[in-house]
């Protein structure tokens, strides 16, 4: 039997319809950047205008604060808003919004004391959280990594002067667990990473404070409860031959 041959696009339908492609990437491209230029620059503007405004006394503590915090919501809302056509862009304002908040919680504890550190810290968790839902919720590897830089500086942001163990370490473990969890559902590996490097920084920093007060079987316990999931991750990994790589091996070893 003789075969005919499928009938092919004319070449310059092909190079038209190439053409077509790239200059829609382009003109998506360049809206992106004056986009994401014009967000920046309103920041700034807004930056400035607050800077000139507490250096003059214009505004209380408490105003900045509250100022502080209803930008966030502000861009945490025109990024919500923007998703669906510039999803990027909605990125960089709904990250821009939660250091916002990140910030405001911190100025609010640390400069002007308006707050107690544990209702500081109990805000940035809850920052925190908002941040790994939406990455979960967008799937943006942005979102997630703002999360969980975020979550792991917060003990470092608020400087706890006490021993706050049973806040401290829990907190760890509710952060990695949904680091963790993300990594296991998304194609995230390097979220793992984050996690075990940030959890590592953290405890080495609450152990040379505080350990020397709490009882050797407490340290033991929250050690193991830190850094046990993190194994098990990896080895099932290293098991289920489909899926172990380098990567996995490294974090074993780790």
């Amino acid at each position: 039997r003789v075969q005919t041959p499928e009938p092919t696009a004319p070449r310059s339908v092909v190079t038209e319809g190439k053409k077509n492609h790239e200059q829609k990437f382009e003109f998506k491209l360049v809206a992106w950047f004056y986009s994401a230029v014009g967000g920046v620059a309103v920041l700034f503007g807004l930056g400035f205008l607050l800077r000139y405004a507490i250096e003059n006394n214009l505004i209380s503590p408490s105003l900045r604060v509250l100022l502080g915090l209803v930008t966030g919501v502000i861009l945490l809302g025109l990024g919500e808003w923007l998703r669906p056509k510039m999803q990027r862009y909605a990125n960089i304002l709904t990250g821009t919004g939660l250091g916002a908040w990140y910030l405001s919680l911190y100025a609010a504890s640390q400069f002007y004391a308006l707050v107690p550190i544990e209702i500081a810290f109990i805000g940035m968790m809850i920052v925190t959280a908002l941040g790994v839902f939406l990455a979960w919720r967008t799937n943006s590897q942005t979102l997630a990594a703002f999360a969980a830089i975020g979550g792991y500086l917060t003990p470092f942001f608020l400087s706890l002067d006490t021993n706050k163990t049973h806040v401290l370490l829990p907190y760890l473990i509710i952060l990695e667990s949904a680091m963790l969890l993300i990594a296991w559902k998304k194609p995230w590996r390097w979220l793992v990473g984050i996690s075990l490097f940030g959890t590592t920084c953290v405890y080495l920093d609450w152990s040379n404070l505080y350990a020397s007060a709490t009882s050797t079987d407490i340290s033991f316990i929250y050690l193991t409860l830190l850094f046990l999931p993190f194994l098990g991750r990896t080895l099932y990994r290293a098991w289920t031959e489909t899926k172990a790589d380098e990567m996995d091996f490294v974090l074993l070893f780790l």
